[in-house]
């Protein structure tokens, strides 16, 4: 794999697919995360016109795992909607880049943003979190042995 690049699961095929996403430049000094939660404004009883935008959707995700600013995504259970975990330091840009997902344009859905500075992380997920360009993400205290990624005393 070049060294310049990740890689990336995407689950909405029939299996998993790797993707090659850029890495970003290690300068990158962003060290906020976004919790994007997205909620259907249609009614659910009739996802009908959810999945008529479903693959427009599923672009818009890999274009944006692809320029690294999307971490993680997946449905809510129940099917309301779903999350996404952004990189970011500017909340305008991700609002700018929400108000383009094809189901906000549909008038299908909205989002609701959390910006969040980590403080705390699993070692599984500081490694990720640090290819991934979290700034200080080897500052922050990493507990290893708790399995659910709490540091203890917490």
């Amino acid at each position: 794999m070049d060294a310049g690049r990740l890689r990336a699961v995407r689950w909405w095929t029939s299996g998993p697919a790797l993707i090659t996403v850029p890495r970003p430049h290690a300068d990158r000094t962003e060290s906020t995360v976004f919790i994007l939660t997205l909620t259907y404004l249609a009614d659910l009883a009739d996802l009908a016109e959810i999945d008529a935008v479903l693959p427009a959707h599923r672009d818009y995700l890999e274009r944006h795992y692809r320029t690294g600013r999307f971490l993680l995504s997946g449905r809510r259970v129940p099917r309301t909607g779903g999350v996404i975990l952004a990189l970011g330091d500017d909340p305008e840009e991700i609002r700018a880049i929400t108000a383009t997902d094809p189901f906000v344009v549909a008038g299908l859905a909205r989002y609701d943003i959390v910006q969040a500075t980590p403080t705390a992380v699993s070692a599984t997920l500081a490694d990720a979190l640090g290819a991934a360009g979290v700034h200080d993400v080897a500052s922050m205290p990493v507990d290893s042995a708790a399995a659910d990624g709490v540091p203890a005393g917490n």
